[in-house]
C-alpha cells in the first residue's frame, strides 16, 4: 500500500485525500443533521406535552372557578327568592301566635296568603331544580327540548319566544345538546327576568363543523362592557363557551334590544 502511494503523482494523491476527507465529513453531517432532526422533534414533543399540560390545567381552574360562580348564583338565588318568602312565613306565624283573638276573616286572609306562599316556594324549589338539573333531554332531541322550554315561557311570561333551526335533521353529541340546552335556557331566562322585552327569537345552525346560536330580543338593551365587569351570569356563560374552544359576541345598546352569538364547534 505504502509502495503505491509512493507511486501516485503528488496531485492524484492530494485529489484522493481530499476525496477522502470531503466523504468523511459528508458523512459526519448527515450524522449530525440526524442528531438535530432527533433533537428537534424531541423539543417539539416536549413543547407540546408543556403546553397540553398547561391547557389542561388552565382548563381546570376555569371550570373550578365557573363551578364556583354558579354555586355563588344559586346561593343567591335561594336567598333572594325563597328566603324572603320564609322570612313572610315566620312573620305570619309569630302573628298567628301572638294574636290570640284574631277575627275569622283576617284569619282566613292570612292563611289564604300563607297558602299562596308555600305554593310559590316549592314552585321556585322546583324550577331551580329543573334549571340545574343535568338529565333535560330525556326522550327529546335539542330543538324540540327548546320549543317545549319557549313554549311554557311564552305561556306564562309577556315574552313571545320563537325558536328557528336550519340544519338540525340529524342529532348532535348528546353532551352538546345538553350544552347549548342549558346556555339557550340562560339566555332565554335573562330575557325574562331582565329586558322587558315582548319579542325574542332563537335561531340555531348546524353548519357540519360548527353550531351558531343567535338568541336576540327587543328589550332595554344594556351595556356589555358593564355587564361582563360585574360578574353576571353573562360572564359566566362566556367562560363555558371559552372551555369549548367557541366564540361568545355581545352587541347590545340601551333601549335598542340585544343580540348575543353563541359559535362552537363540533
Amino acid at each position: 500500500m505504502l509502495l503505491f502511494l509512493l507511486q501516485v503523482p503528488a496531485y492524484a494523491l492530494a485529489i484522493l485525500i481530499t476525496l477522502t476527507l470531503i466523504s468523511v465529513l459528508a458523512v459526519t453531517i448527515i450524522r449530525l443533521k440526524k442528531q438535530i432532526q432527533a433533537l428537534s422533534i424531541n423539543i417539539e414533543r416536549y413543547k407540546l406535552e408543556k403546553t397540553f399540560k398547561e391547557n389542561e390545567l388552565n382548563a381546570v381552574d376555569n371550570l373550578i372557578l365557573v363551578q364556583e360562580q354558579e354555586r355563588v348564583a344559586i346561593t343567591r338565588e335561594l336567598h333572594d327568592s325563597l328566603g324572603s318568602m320564609l322570612s313572610t312565613l315566620k312573620h305570619n306565624f309569630e302573628n298567628l301566635k301572638i294574636r290570640r283573638n284574631i277575627p275569622e276573616d283576617d284569619l282566613n286572609k292570612i292563611f289564604d296568603r300563607t297558602d299562596s306562599i308555600i305554593d310559590e316556594a316549592y314552585y321556585n324549589v322546583r324550577r331551580l331544580a329543573s334549571d340545574k338539573s343535568t338529565g333535560t333531554l330525556p326522550g327529546n332531541s335539542l330543538i324540540p327540548a327548546l320549543k317545549n322550554l319557549t313554549g311554557k315561557l311564552s305561556a306564562t311570561e309577556s315574552v313571545n319566544f320563537q325558536v328557528l333551526s336550519y340544519g338540525f335533521e340529524e342529532r348532535i353529541n348528546n353532551s352538546l345538546e345538553i350544552t347549548i340546552f342549558r346556555m339557550v335556557q340562560e339566555l332565554a331566562t335573562n330575557i325574562v327576568k331582565h329586558s322587558n322585552a315582548t319579542e325574542a327569537t332563537i335561531q340555531l345552525t348546524n353548519h357540519g363543523h360548527t353550531v351558531n346560536i343567535i338568541v336576540e330580543d327587543n328589550g332595554k338593551g344594556f351595556m356589555p362592557k358593564k355587564a361582563c365587569a360585574c360578574g353576571t351570569g353573562l360572564t359566566m356563560l362566556k367562560q363555558k363557551v371559552m372551555l369549548l374552544n367557541g366564540t361568545f359576541e355581545i352587541d347590545s345598546t340601551p333601549n335598542k334590544g340585544t343580540t348575543i352569538v353563541i359559535e362552537l364547534p363540533l
